[in-house]
C-alpha cells in the first residue's frame, strides 16, 4: 500500500516532547514535536543530537502512511535554541546535566525568554538566582557551554554536507574532539566511520579547503584504492598498478600520488613486500599462513594417529577414493581433500 505524500515542501518547528522509537546506529527517529501553537506533530527522519527537551527546525513533507497515519516526514533537520519560556524551562532540565526541574524553574523564573543570553554570554548571574552558590553556577554554566558546543558541531558537521545519521556516528565515536578531527583529516573519517569511504571523505574535505594534491588525500586515495582492489578479491596490489589506479582515482600525476602511498606506509597504513602492498591485516595472513600451514604439516602429535587406533564401523562403506581419504587424516596433522560439492 503506497503511502500518500504531500508534494509541497514545509519546515516546522517546536521542541521534542517524546521520542517513540530511535535507531542510535543511523540516527533514525520517530519524535513529538511539540509547536509554538502547542499543537502536536509526529515526526520522523534523521535527528541529530535527538534528546527530549531539544529544539529542532526541520525541512520536509506531510504524509499519511498505510501503518502509522499522518506524521511529517523529515528531509533535513537542525537543532535551534528554544523560544519559549516553557520550552526553555524544559530544554534545561533535560538537556544540560546537573540541572533539575527545580533549579530550571528557578533560573527560567528569574531571567525569562532571556535565559539563553544570559546563559550564552552572561553566565555569572546565575549567582542571582536563589539557592544558587558560585560553584553550582560553575557547573551549570560549563554544563550549558557543553551542550552549546555539542549543538555547534552538529551545525557545523551539516554545514560541511554531513547526513545528521552521520553526524551522530561521528559525535559518538569522537566526542568532543569531532570538530578539531575534521579540520584536521577529514580523510580519517574514510578510514575510520562505516560508511564514509573516500568519496564522501573527499567532499568534506574539499569543503574545508584542503587542495586536490594534499598529502592527506594522496594517503587517503592510496588505501580507499587498495580495499577496493580488496573488495574484487584481490590479497595485494603490485606496486606500478596501484601507483596507476590511484592516478586514475585522484586525477594527479604519479610522482604525487606516491608521496600519498609513501606516508600511508610510513603511518603503517599500508605494507610494501616483494613488490606488492598490503593492509596490515592481509600482509599478517600472508605471513601467518605459510607459518600454520608448515607447522601443521611437521605435526608429530595429531588426533588422526589416535583415530587410527579406533575400528571401523562395521555398517560404513567406503569406496576406494575415500578409503584412501580417511587413510591420508590418519597420516599427516595436514591433509588437502578435493573434489566436487557434496
Amino acid at each position: 500500500m503506497p503511502t500518500f505524500q504531500q508534494l509541497t515542501r514545509t519546515r516546522i518547528s517546536g521542541e521534542i516532547s517524546a521520542i517513540r522509537f530511535e535507531n542510535q546506529e543511523n540516527g533514525f527517529a520517530v519524535v513529538t514535536v511539540l509547536c509554538a501553537d502547542n499543537t502536536k506533530i509526529i515526526a520522523c527522519g534523521e535527528i541529530p543530537g535527538c534528546s527530549v527537551g531539544v529544539c529542532i527546525e526541520a525541512d520536509g513533507y506531510f504524509e499519511v502512511h498505510p501503518t502509522f497515519g499522518h506524521q511529517f516526514r523529515i528531509s533535513d533537520c537542525k537543532i535551534v535554541p528554544p523560544s519559549t519560556t516553557a520550552g526553555i524551562e524544559r530544554f534545561l532540565q533535560y538537556y544540560v546535566d546537573g540541572i533539575g526541574p527545580k533549579t530550571a524553574a528557578e533560573i527560567v523564573k528569574k531571567f525569562g525568554k532571556e535565559t539563553v543570553q544570559v546563559l550564552d554570554l552572561y553566565p555569572k548571574r546565575l549567582l542571582e538566582v536563589p539557592k544558587i552558590g558560585k560553584e553550582k553556577a560553575q557547573r551549570i554554566a560549563q554544563a550549558w557551554k557543553n551542550s552549546q558546543t555539542k549543538r555547534n558541531d552538529v551545525i557545523f558537521l551539516q554545514g560541511l554536507g554531513i547526513s545528521p545519521s552521520y553526524c551522530a556516528k561521528l559525535l559518538r565515536r569522537y566526542g568532543d574532539e569531532t570538530v578539531a578531527v575534521v579540520r584536521k583529516n577529514p580523510y580519517r573519517l574514510a578510514e575510520e566511520i562505516n560508511g564514509i569511504g573516500f568519496l564522501k571523505a573527499d567532499a568534506v574535505a574539499r569543503a574545508l579547503g584542503f587542495a586536490e594534491n594534499s598529502i592527506e588525500r594522496m594517503e587517503a586515495a592510496a588505501v580507499f584504492t587498495l580495499n577496493s582492489m580488496i573488495g574484487d578479491g584481490h590479497c595485494c596490489a603490485p606496486v606500478g598498478e596501484l601507483v596507476t589506479r590511484c592516478s586514475e582515482l585522484s586525477g594527479q600525476p604519479e610522482a604525487i600520488v606516491k608521496s600519498g602511498i609513501d606516508a600511508a606506509l610510513q603511518h603503517k597504513l599500508l605494507y610494501e613486500s616483494d613488490g606488492f602492498y598490503y593492509t596490515p591485516y592481509l600482509l599478517l595472513a600472508e605471513t601467518r599462513l605459510p607459518q600454520n600451514v608448515a607447522r601443521l604439516a611437521n605435526a608429530d602429535d595429531f588426533a588422526g594417529r589416535r583415530l587410527a587406533k579406533i575400528a571401523p564401523r562395521k555398517d560404513l562403506s567406503l569406496d576406494e577414493l575415500q578409503q584412501r581419504a580417511v587413510e591420508e587424516v590418519f597420516k599427516s596433522a595436514l591433509t588437502i581433500i578435493t573434489g566436487g560439492p557434496g
